[in-house]
């Protein structure tokens, strides 16, 4: 029957990733044949470097959002010796008998085969000789720049959250399981739910954000705090949020916190009573980000 394969390494699934899907669906319309997208669990630059890639989303989390998207089909592979030292030729001619693919589409800085040295011209004229239709999809511009997976990876290391969050069309986030903490947010009046950042995710810059969180299937509006707690000393990076309006026992619960407004800069605090006070101008800050939302949520529906 033969495939459309969409690919990319989609992190992020940003919307330049959607450009590529749109395209597929056009192409699905007219000839019924199904959608695979085609990439990686791990990024190819950690093995070509050593280096370690911090992903902006999980593995499931890219497959759910290219299926919204219109994958009927998401393959995943291990990106290996075997792959990263395959030529160009022989990957082309990979697509075509691994999934018997009629089309393939990618974007336009698509690079593929020993070194990286196939690219999107490359894929073109390769694709003729195997019998495959290939379209090369141009950059999406945002703010007067490409969208890409490293410039959102970089707007969330220098707290530009709400940049990061418009590229892809969806807040940036982090899930974990609730564990105990110092308990000192619960003495302040603000009892917090910590999480670490066990996902290889990339981690917003140290400091107060907006935020949603997700806990059992309902989103609740929460106050989150990226850092080391200077004012007591510590060194580990922790993910505190205070829920607004939640009284319940979560210990233990797995939740997921998108960030939504970078608020402050982390700081270290004389003591209790000053970082008590910040803490409550902290928290006015988000609840007027809040109903600022909302205003404007009903302004757009009128």
């Amino acid at each position: 029957m033969g495939y459309i394969v969409v690919l990319g390494m989609f992190d992020g699934v940003h919307t330049g990733h959607e450009a590529l899907f749109d395209i597929a669906r056009e192409i699905q319309e007219s000839t019924r044949l199904c959608i695979c997208a085609y990439t990686f669990k791990n990024h190819p630059i950690e093995l070509i470097t050593g280096e370690k890639v911090p992903l902006l989303m999980t593995v499931k989390e890219r497959e759910e959002r290219m299926k919204a998207l219109g994958a009927d089909e998401v393959v995943f592979d291990d990106f290996t010796e075997s792959i990263r030292d395959m030529d160009c030729t022989g990957f082309v001619k990979m697509i075509k008998s691994r999934f018997d693919a009629n089309y393939v589409i990618a974007g336009y800085n698509y690079t593929f085969g020993r070194g990286g040295t196939g690219d999107a011209q490359l894929l073109k004229s390769l694709g003729e000789k195997n019998a495959i239709c290939v379209e090369i999809v141009q950059k999406v511009m945002y703010n007067g720049e490409a969208v890409s997976s490293s410039r959102i990876r970089n707007a969330i290391k220098s707290g530009d959250i709400t940049q990061a969050n418009e590229m892809p069309h969806t807040h940036f986030c982090i899930s974990g399981i609730v564990e105990y903490g110092r308990q000192v947010g619960r003495q302040l009046g603000y009892p917090t739910a910590n999480i670490r950042n066990t996902e290889g995710k990339v981690l917003p810059k140290m400091g107060v954000y907006a935020s949603y969180v997700h806990i059992d299937g309902k989103t609740y509006k929460g106050i989150t705090n990226v850092g080391t707690n200077p004012t007591f000393g510590e060194f580990d990076t922790s993910i505190e949020t205070h829920i607004l309006d939640f009284d319940e026992d979560i210990y233990g619960k797995r939740i997921t916190v998108s960030f939504l407004s970078f608020v402050r800069e982390q700081k270290k605090f004389s003591g209790m009573t000053e970082l008590k006070e910040q803490i409550d101008a902290d928290t006015k800050k988000v609840r007027e980000y809040f109903e600022h939302i909302k205003k404007r949520s009903a302004s757009s529906a009128d």
